[in-house]
C-alpha cells in the first residue's frame, strides 16, 4: 500500500481536488500529499 510508505517518509494529508476535464465536466479525486 503506498499510503503506509507514504506516512513512513512524513506527514501525509489527504486532500480532495477537483480537476476539471476539457469536455467541461468536474471529477473529483482524492490527492495523497507527502509533506
Amino acid at each position: 500500500n503506498y499510503t503506509i510508505h507514504a506516512a513512513t517518509d512524513g506527514v501525509v494529508g489527504f486532500r480532495e481536488v477537483k480537476t476539471r476535464r476539457f469536455t467541461g465536466k468536474v471529477s473529483r479525486r482524492t490527492q495523497v500529499t507527502v509533506e
